[in-house]
């Protein structure tokens, strides 16, 4: 079977019992489950550096997905999956997924889609992070990049290439944020 993306749950085949009239797919298994009962277990409480590693896979698919002009539609914690290591998510539940043509919106008053998956990516943090800062999150991680993804106007919000860059690179962006914000350290030391 060919993989699509490493960041989409490869789906190996659909078949139909004919006596219950029921759709039934494999996919590849994910042993950990979905992020949502992940996050709720007490255990499980991701550091920054978590985060950010769920977030860059997320941001990838969303952004691979972008490019070819397809919107999920779905984008919520149900609907990403752990890998068996715990290292990675991969995107699940393609079935209110579809192809865009962006004249279609542009005659509506509807934002174009890609702004109401991004919008998922603010639910997402929301349910989360139940709307405040995680106790493990540095404050320069929360405000450069949860934040901007809660503001409430759309053309506010990063788009997920925008978002995957700023992750990429986050170890320079945050040096720069502590140089920044300890504008007297260089008097004590």
């Amino acid at each position: 079977m060919k993989t699509l993306n490493n960041y989409i749950v490869a789906l190996y085949g659909v078949a139909q019992d004919f006596q219950t009239n029921e759709i039934l797919i494999v996919t590849e298994l994910m042993k950990t489950g979905d992020l949502k009962n992940w996050l709720r277990s007490s255990k499980n409480i991701p550091d920054e550096k978590i985060v950010i590693s769920f977030a860059n896979d997320i941001c990838r698919e969303m952004s691979f997905l972008e490019q070819r002009v397809r919107v999920h539609r779905n984008l919520a914690c149900r609907n990403l999956l752990i890998s068996a290591e715990g290292n990675t998510i991969k995107i699940a539940d393609f079935g209110l997924s579809a192809l865009v043509n962006k004249d279609d919106f542009a005659q509506r008053d509807d934002p174009y889609p890609d702004e109401k998956d991004f919008a998922s990516i603010r639910t997402l943090v929301l349910n989360g992070y139940i709307h405040k800062k995680p106790l493990k999150c540095s404050n320069q991680f929360y405000n450069q990049l949860i934040l901007p993804c809660l503001w409430y106007e759309p053309n506010q919000r990063p788009n997920f290439k925008s978002l995957l860059e700023l992750l990429s690179q986050w170890d320079k962006v945050k040096a720069e944020y502590e140089r920044l914000n300890r504008p007297y350290e260089k008097f004590f030391l």
